[in-house]
């Protein structure tokens, strides 16, 4: 295995020589192959179906090369300690920042190659994954790039698309065969892993579920899709995944209440009403109530701050669970009541892109973070005219 990130594998009639086969090339046409057979077949045409654990990643020794792109928003500060503690697997090699003051400190490096437009760093040789962290005006553009390249794609959260530009990079994703993962922090929390163990061992199944988060003012970005209400949507649909995640399944129906202030006050309130029972006519089925506000008003930013709720509380079968993430649990059952501090050993954004390069230095192919993540935007997008309609909206299914 070489140290870039390509598969070396050595040629039968030529024992002494080696051939390099990039983790892209193989990944693409690996799950292309629809059976057993055909996978054999692939390996015969390189000639190294006696090789196949030369091919097949074992995530050791392989160093990801990457390309980033976009640096705004705070992306700088959030992920650049993690990807230097990860230097030994994760390279990063281009980045792409129309605001070159950002990356300077990495390009001044010499090993990182600064581009000035996405896809260009896309067709970059010695790019094998590339992290998406802002596209600003572009859209889902550089995330489609990638994929006809055949890189994996790593997506973060400040990444605003729309229910349609989500879908079509589904189905690019898909039809390339790469590797994505979208950056969904709230399900690695140390609270929300143990709050699933405690659901499958001692409190059983959720019954109600009542989530809050409240959004802290943030200076706008010009060029940014996250100013306004943009912002507030990205965080519902974090909520909302959230709760489908602990839930463990997708909600059927959803009512919604927004609330916009007046002119000259950056402040929004959305409630979404969240159904999980598979019958439309039943009163006793798990249901969620989301509630997500943004403020900014100066006069009392302080406020925002004073007892706020938990981030989530879950009332199950055999007990109650309050949430604050990242790591403080508190839970309730017969034997009375429980404080969990768990210990966060690894930074979250660095525990995702690790992750990540499991992910991409493997053949297990993983479609269910861009299907989580359509679904979450679709709920939000439906929560929106039921907000505007005033009454509760059917999920379809796809």
């Amino acid at each position: 295995m070489g140290s870039s990130g390509t598969a070396w594998v050595a040629r039968s009639n030529q024992p002494q020589r080696f051939a390099p086969i990039t983790l892209a090339e193989i990944r693409r046409t690996w799950h292309k192959c629809p059976s057993g057979a055909n996978k054999l077949d692939f390996l015969k045409d390189r000639k190294a179906q006696n090789t196949f654990q030369e091919i097949a990643p074992r995530g050791m020794g392989v160093k990801l090369r990457i390309g980033i792109i976009g640096f705004g928003n705070g992306a700088h500060q959030r992920y650049l300690a993690a990807l230097r503690t990860l230097a030994d697997r994760l390279e990063i090699r281009a980045v792409c920042e129309p605001v070159t003051c950002r990356v300077a400190e990495l390009v001044s490096s010499g090993v990182v190659r600064p581009y000035a437009g996405f896809r260009a760093m896309c067709r970059d040789p010695n790019v094998d994954a590339v992290v998406v962290l802002d596209t600003a005006w572009a859209g889902p553009l550089p995330i489609l790039a990638a994929c006809d390249e055949g890189k994996a794609v790593f997506l973060g959260k400040d990444v605003l698309l729309t229910p349609d530009e989500l879908r079509s990079v589904r189905d690019r994703v898909a039809a390339a065969g790469v590797a994505f993962m979208a950056e969904l922090p709230r399900r690695h929390y140390p609270a929300t892993i143990r709050l699933k163990e405690l659901i499958a061992t001692r409190l059983g199944v959720p019954r109600l579920l009542f989530c809050h988060d409240r959004i802290p003012p943030r200076e706008p970005q010009p060029g940014s899709r996250l100013n306004g209400g943009l912002n507030l949507r990205r965080h519902a649909a974090e909520l909302v995944d959230w709760c489908t995640f602990v839930m463990g399944r997708g909600p059927r129906r959803v009512t919604a209440a927004r609330c916009r202030a007046p002119v000259g006050h950056d402040s929004h309130l959305l409630t979404l009403t969240l159904d999980f029972a598979d019958d439309s006519t039943s009163q006793s089925g798990p249901m969620a109530m989301v509630d997500c506000a943004h403020s900014s008003w100066e006069p009392w930013r302080e406020a925002l701050s004073y007892r706020p709720p938990p981030a989530m509380k879950v009332v199950c079968e055999r007990g109650v669970a309050y949430l604050d993430p990242p790591a403080n649990l508190v839970w309730f059952d017969q034997a009375g009541q429980h404080v969990e501090a768990l210990d966060q050993e690894v930074p979250l954004t660095e525990s995702m892109l690790m992750i990540f390069y499991r992910m991409v230095t493997s053949l297990i192919r993983r479609m269910t973070d861009i299907e989580d993540l359509c679904r979450a935007v679709k709920v939000v997008d439906i929560a929106d005219r039921s907000a505007v309609e005033g009454c509760r909206l059917e999920i379809p299914e796809t």
